[in-house]
């Protein structure tokens, strides 16, 4: 988070979010609605983009990730009613990333 944060809370068009375990902070990620992000990712205009999921590294592997991906169809649709698909942007290379969204 300490790269990606600060251009987030500047930038108008990303929300930078928090994973909570209770009320302590575990993880982090990025929703876009910027169109000009999305695009290279998906051509609907009514799609968000998460980017930039973390967790540090004493919680990873407890599942808060997964419980957050499970979770985030309701929040998306609870904070951006208008959007209709999630959009996930991980580095090719990152395969614990790729079977966490599978």
């Amino acid at each position: 988070p300490i790269d990606v944060l600060p251009q987030a809370l500047v930038i108008r068009d990303r929300y930078p979010t928090v994973i909570l375990k209770e009320d302590r902070p575990v993880g982090f990620f990025i929703l876009h609605t910027s169109k000009e992000t999305i695009a290279p990712y998906s051509n609907n205009v009514s799609a968000i983009l998460l980017s930039a999921l973390s967790l540090h590294a004493s919680h990873q592997g407890k599942g808060y990730a997964k419980q957050a991906m499970l979770q985030l169809p309701a929040f998306v649709a609870n904070y951006f009613p208008w959007c209709d698909e999630i959009v996930l942007a991980v580095n090719h290379r990152n395969q614990r990333a790729k079977n966490l969204y599978r």
